[in-house]
């Protein structure tokens, strides 16, 4: 969609160097020199040097065995070397009723990285059994498992949240009558647990299809997952080591010529308070390390800012993806960079927001401006200064274009939220007071000490756009530290 718009916008073709990979931290891709200016990752980046690739493979392979190992003792379902759960006498009449499909988290109400069993019965007839194997369809399931059939284990993935689990199984395995379904999940980090829409986890049968979602007895195997291994890098995740993308996907193509980087990345970086403003020195450098790299001067880099995300707050709080977001607006300091912001066409329970058109629209407006010295409103409104006079606040924003307008059909401005020197914040009333500027008050604080516009996951409400159609940035005035 950026090309496709620059093609629109100069006439001239468009090419595109895709370099890229998902669920990846930023201190990947930055090069050794460079990463060594940042101290927390010397311990990550000294183990790399003079590392032997197939050495380093065994040397893995040897240590995921271990952990998966420990990971077996650690599971209340697996006793006497055998899963004892998933076989067809055991009494799980006292285990929780649970809906599949529905995340552990909230079955057992509460939040846990760790082992949870499903077990299910099934009537099967003659009929059904007609044929060589059966399918069994389990939808996509938070992180990994394994599947039994009658006490018999049948398919395992051991890490694959986006995997849609096909598994034939032998009609030999099953019986007319009653049959059962054990399924162990392991969610090793986020949530867990069948993800997918009721409609797709079902059995086919040589005669019907049978439905699996409804009620399935549930039980926690393990609240916890044991420690990994000192050495093991991160379960399937290989290319969130440090350095690894910046050698394997940037090096090779350096020094090839180009215009620009587009970038959008900045998720796996918002795990905690400490790493997504610790992402406000580790994105600028890794800019600063790729320009250097280059050798042909302060290319344009446009980034993405995060897209809204998870559940709308009900009450003003912090959380580190706001804070991410803040090391990204602080991240334009750098020369010749743009941000497009995303806040407004994300997803509640989508981390990879559908919507790609309009981000690649407003990267391609910065590439207009910086790569092609267009004139034209190429950012959403940001915060510039405040003024306080007691009860109120008035903001001033640069890259208002013909000025400042709020996307509502009822004409409210929403997304603040002040707080006193007691640190509490209270959602606020707000409106348009100028070209760049806006009011802002609440009837629940009497002297204004900071103002933050869209300080959430996901600031549904927030509507501050300017003349172009660009939402304005989140942001706050203060610069405390987060409550959590």
């Amino acid at each position: 969609f950026f090309g496709r718009q620059l093609h629109k916008d100069l006439n001239v073709p468009v090419g595109l160097i895709n370099a890229s990979w998902g669920g990846t931290e930023v201190e990947a891709w930055t090069s050794l020199q460079g990463i060594k200016q940042i101290d927390a990752f010397e311990d990550e980046y000294r183990p790399l040097l003079g590392l032997e690739k197939d050495e380093f493979e065994k040397n893995q392979k040897a240590l995921y065995d271990k952990w998966f190992a420990a990971i077996k003792m650690a599971d209340e379902g697996y006793q006497n070397g055998a899963f004892i759960w998933a076989e067809n006498n055991f009494d799980a009449q006292n285990w929780k009723t649970a809906f599949v499909p529905s995340p552990v988290e909230e079955i057992f109400n509460q939040e846990y990285d760790g082992i949870t069993w499903f077990r299910r019965k099934i009537n099967l007839t003659e009929e059904d059994l007609n044929t060589d194997s059966l399918n069994l369809f389990l939808g996509s399931i938070d992180d990994g498992d394994i599947t039994f059939v009658n006490g018999t284990p049948v398919a395992e993935t051991k890490n694959n949240y986006r995997k849609f689990r096909t598994y034939p199984v032998k009609s030999q395995l099953f019986k007319e009558g009653v049959n059962v379904i054990a399924v162990r999940i392991i969610d090793y980090q986020g949530g867990g647990g069948f993800t997918s829409i009721p409609d797709r986890i079902m059995l086919q049968t040589a005669s019907r299809e049978i439905s699996l979602s409804g009620e399935w007895q549930a039980k926690v195997g393990s609240l916890a997952l044991p420690s990994r291994p000192e050495g093991m890098i991160s379960i399937g995740r290989p290319n969130s080591m440090v350095t690894s993308l910046y050698n394997g996907m940037v090096a090779p193509i350096i020094p090839y010529t180009i215009q620009g980087v587009i970038w959008y990345q900045g998720e796996a970086n918002a795990g905690s308070f400490d790493r997504s403003r610790q992402y406000a020195d580790l994105f600028p450098l890794m800019i600063k390390d790729w320009r250097e790299n280059w050798g042909i001067g302060n290319y344009p880099f446009l980034f993405v800012q995060l897209a809204n995300f998870l559940a709308p707050d009900t009450i003003p709080r912090d959380d580190p993806w706001p804070y991410l977001r803040e090391s990204q607006l602080k991240t334009l300091k750098v020369p010749n960079t743009a941000m497009a912001s995303a806040i407004d066409i994300g997803e509640e329970n989508d981390i990879h927001p559908k919507n790609k058109q309009a981000v690649g629209i407003r990267l391609a407006k910065g590439a207009l401006k910086l790569a092609y010295d267009k004139n034209l409103v190429y950012m959403g409104p940001l915060y510039q200064s405040m003024e306080l006079n007691e009860d109120t606040a008035v903001l001033t924003f640069s890259h208002t274009g013909k000025g400042l307008k709020v996307e509502n059909k009822y004409g409210y401005l929403m997304g603040f939220a002040v707080a006193g020197n007691d640190q509490v914040f209270h959602y606020a009333q707000a409106k348009i007071t100028g070209n760049n500027k806006v009011k802002v008050w609440s009837d629940k604080v009497s002297s204004i000490a900071a103002v933050r516009y869209g300080w959430a996951n996901n600031p549904e409400l927030a509507n501050l756009y300017n003349s172009a159609d660009l939402p304005a940035t989140p942001f706050r005035t203060d610069s405390w530290e987060p409550q959590q």
